[in-house]
């Protein structure tokens, strides 16, 4: 969310620069639906959620058809948990940018996160469809992860490679390609995946919680052991460690 957050103020502040004489200037209306829009995305990188709504509502208020405040209230609205009015405020965008495939890549992704995975990955077709959309590894990404859910491992592998192929590193990729190995009993290649992640980062729970399995599987209980010392200090209180509690006692020593 925080990386969406920062693509829509980077969006934003491409608009406001971007003017030139063939474009007529915004209205009255539209500067401060910009204006209320900015401040809005501001709070909401901050976490003030109560106080990011608000200035989105305003922007709306000013300006109904001004389609990043409709798309940001739709993320404001997700943060908040109030789905039905993040549901609601992402279709106004759309109608505003049928076409824009980071709307419909973020509505995907909301579809997915209800477990309306099929929707989810229409919404994720549409936005590679957009020759304009800049980012289209994170579509792929999110149709891979969306498709793991259900689970369809050869369509999440599917669109998992595709998005490494646009960008290597891509570390929510690598994750979901690691679990992906890990279902199908390739644990050499799942523990190629998560060592690639950890060039760039420290394993998250999830990445954790396959880690030590993995490391099991491959007969390195040494390795097995320091991930799950990791996941028990820095993820106590998560499902994960829950999990590899409830396994720990089967676990070669």
């Amino acid at each position: 969310m925080r990386r969406v957050i920062l693509a829509l103020v980077t969006a934003l502040t491409i608009s406001a620069c971007g003017y030139s004489p063939s474009r007529s200037e915004p209205s009255a209306k539209e500067r401060v639906a910009r204006t209320n829009t900015e401040l809005g995305l501001g709070y909401l990188q901050q976490g003030e959620r109560k106080l990011a709504i608000e200035k989105l509502q305003r922007a709306i208020e000013a300006d109904a058809d001004y389609a990043p405040a409709q798309h940001s209230l739709a993320l404001a609205y997700q943060e908040f948990g109030q789905m039905e009015l993040a549901e609601q405020h992402y279709r106004i965008a759309l109608k505003l940018l049928p076409l824009d495939g980071g709307v419909h890549n973020n509505f995907g992704a909301f579809l997915c996160g209800q477990g309306r995975f099929a929707d989810g990955e229409e919404q994720f077709r549409i936005a590679l469809r957009d020759p304009t959309y800049s980012t289209p590894a994170t579509a792929l990404e999110n149709a891979g992860l969306c498709a793991l859910r259900v689970p369809d491992l050869d369509k999440a592998e599917n669109y998992l490679r595709q998005a490494l192929k646009v960008d290597a590193n891509m570390l929510g990729a690598l994750l979901g390609m690691a679990r992906v190995q890990f279902e199908r009993k390739q644990s050499l290649s799942a523990r190629g995946y998560l060592q690639r992640y950890e060039v760039s980062a420290q394993l998250p729970a999830q990445g954790l919680f396959v880690a030590v399995q993995v490391e099991h599987l491959l007969g390195d209980h040494a390795a097995a052991q320091r991930y799950m010392t990791q996941l028990y200090t820095q993820f106590p209180d998560s499902s994960e460690a829950q999990q590899i509690k409830a396994l720990e006692a089967g676990f070669p020593k």
